[in-house]
């Protein structure tokens, strides 16, 4: 049987950082930043957020950090157009 994960108010507020960050400073954020911008205490929260979001297909881990879905588009259709 296959578990629906859902997508609470916090998974939002550090899907909402993650996007922020990305758009303000074109680089992924640390973990603390996220914590510290979502409103999340622990760090090992914010990572399983982060695992969670990959797993429901809500933004891409890249090596630990998080990207969001957009970022991943924009950069394949960089990527093709120099071909």
């Amino acid at each position: 049987m296959t578990t629906i994960r859902r997508i609470n108010d916090v998974d939002r507020k550090v899907m909402q950082a993650v996007d922020r960050h990305w758009r303000e400073y074109n680089l992924p954020p640390t973990i603390r930043w996220v914590s510290e911008q979502a409103g999340v205490a622990s760090l090992s929260h914010v990572a399983s957020i982060f695992t969670k979001l990959a797993a429901t297909s809500s933004l891409l881990l890249v090596n630990g950090k998080p990207v969001p879905l957009w970022v991943s588009q924009a950069l394949k259709e960089a990527t093709h157009a120099d071909n």
